[in-house]
C-alpha cells in the first residue's frame, strides 16, 4: 500500500490553480492534526503550523510571507519561542524558508510541506494509537476514539487570545479546547493521549478551564462549554474569553506585545533608512586619497627632490613613501 501511495504521489501533476492549492493546504492540515505532538515544545510547533496554515489559506497556496514578530502575535507567545519552533520545524521538514528580498515591513517567504512519516503516531498509522513501547501507548480506540481528534481551525481562533497567555491557560489550554465537543465528551485519559502531555497537566488545565466556565465536567467526561460551541468547532466568544483573561490577570497582554513589536519594527525601519542615506552620501562625496608626501617636495617636470628633509626616501607614491637610505631620483609619470 505504501509503494502504491508513493507511485500515486509521484505521478500527480503540479499545482496549477487555486483549487489544487487549497487541496494541498488541506493535506498539510490533515497531517498536522494526525501527528502526535509531544510535550510543550510539540504543542508550540503545532500552534506555529496552525498559524501558518491560516496564512497559507489567505495567500491561496503553501507559499506565504510572515515575519517572526507577526508569527509570535498569531501564535500568542514570545518571539524567541517562535524562533526556536521555526528551527525545529525546518529541521523536521514541515517548513522551508525561501530566498526573498529583505526589507522593512516585509516578512520572509516560507513554504509548507509534509515530511516523510508525518501523520503517524509513534510508528502507528493515522487513526491508530502509538505502538507498544512508545509514549502514549495503551489507548483503546473503542473506548477513547481514534487518534488525531484535534481541530486546527478551532485552535487558530483561540491561541492568540489573552485568555491563553502563558500566565493564564496557556497554549495547552487552547489545544485542549480544540479537542472538545459540547455533545460528545472526552475522558481525561483520551485528552492526555491526544495532547501528548502528562495526566497531571491535563487535570490541572481541565480544573482551571472549568473554573472559568470554558469546559464542563460530568460523569468523568469533559465537554466544551455551550457558550463556546459554534456551528463548526469552537467559537471564540469574546465576552467569555475576556472574562477568563480578566480573572487570570492577562487581559491586555496581547496588545502590549503588538505595541512592543510595532516599536521594534519602527526602529528597524529607521535603521534601514539611515543605512540607505549613508550609502547615498558615500557615493556622492568621494573621499580624497591619503597623501603623506606634501606637494612641492618633488619637481613635477624633472622629478628632482627639492626638499632635503626627504633625502633617502622613495616618494614615487605620495601615499606610501619608502625609506631606501640614499637619495634617489623620482620617476614622475607624464
Amino acid at each position: 500500500m505504501l509503494a502504491k501511495a508513493r507511485r500515486f504521489v509521484g505521478s500527480s501533476g503540479a499545482v496549477t490553480c487555486r483549487a489544487d492549492a487549497l487541496v494541498e493546504i488541506a493535506r498539510v492540515r490533515m497531517a498536522v492534526e494526525r501527528t502526535w505532538w509531544r510535550g510543550t515544545s510539540g504543542g508550540v510547533d503545532e500552534r506555529n503550523l496552525t498559524a501558518r496554515l491560516e496564512l497559507a489559506q489567505r495567500a491561496g497556496g503553501l507559499v506565504h510571507r510572515v515575519s517572526v514578530r507577526q508569527l509570535a502575535e498569531l501564535v500568542g507567545c514570545s518571539r524567541s519561542t517562535v524562533e526556536d519552533s521555526n528551527v525545529r520545524l525546518v529541521r523536521e521538514g514541515w517548513v522551508r524558508k525561501l530566498p526573498a528580498e529583505v526589507r522593512a515591513n516585509l516578512g520572509g517567504a516560507w513554504t509548507l510541506a509534509i515530511p516523510p512519516g508525518a501523520g503517524e503516531t509513534g510508528g502507528a498509522a493515522p487513526g491508530q494509537w502509538p505502538a507498544a513501547g512508545e509514549r502514549g501507548a495503551g489507548g483503546d480506540p473503542a473506548v477513547h476514539g481514534p487518534a488525531g481528534g484535534r481541530d486546527t481551525l478551532s485552535l487558530a481562533r483561540l491561541q492568540a487570545h489573552d485568555a491563553f497567555h502563558h500566565h493564564a491557560h496557556g497554549g495547552t489550554g487552547a489545544r485542549l479546547l480544540s479537542c472538545l465537543d459540547p455533545v460528545e465528551g472526552r475522558r481525561p485519559k483520551e485528552l492526555e493521549l491526544l495532547l501528548g502531555v502528562h495526566r497531571t497537566t491535563v487535570r490541572r488545565k481541565v480544573s482551571a478551564l472549568a473554573a472559568d466556565g470554558l469546559v464542563v465536567e460530568a460523569d468523568g467526561l469533559v465537554y466544551l462549554a455551550p457558550a463556546l460551541a459554534g456551528p463548526v468547532g469552537v467559537r471564540a466568544e469574546e465576552g467569555v474569553l475576556e472574562q477568563a483573561a480578566q480573572a487570570r490577570g492577562t487581559a491586555g497582554r496581547g496588545e502590549q506585545r503588538r505595541q512592543a513589536h510595532a516599536r521594534q519594527r519602527e526602529g528597524y525601519r529607521m535603521l534601514l533608512e539611515l543605512r540607505a542615506r549613508r550609502r547615498a552620501e558615500n557615493r556622492v562625496v568621494a573621499r580624497p586619497p591619503v597623501r603623506l608626501v606634501p606637494e612641492g617636495v618633488v619637481d613635477v617636470e624633472s622629478g628632482e627632490l627639492l626638499d632635503p628633509a626627504w633625502a633617502g626616501w622613495d616618494v614615487t607614491d605620495p601615499g606610501r613613501p619608502v625609506w631606501v637610505g640614499e637619495t634617489v631620483r623620482c620617476e614622475v609619470a607624464g
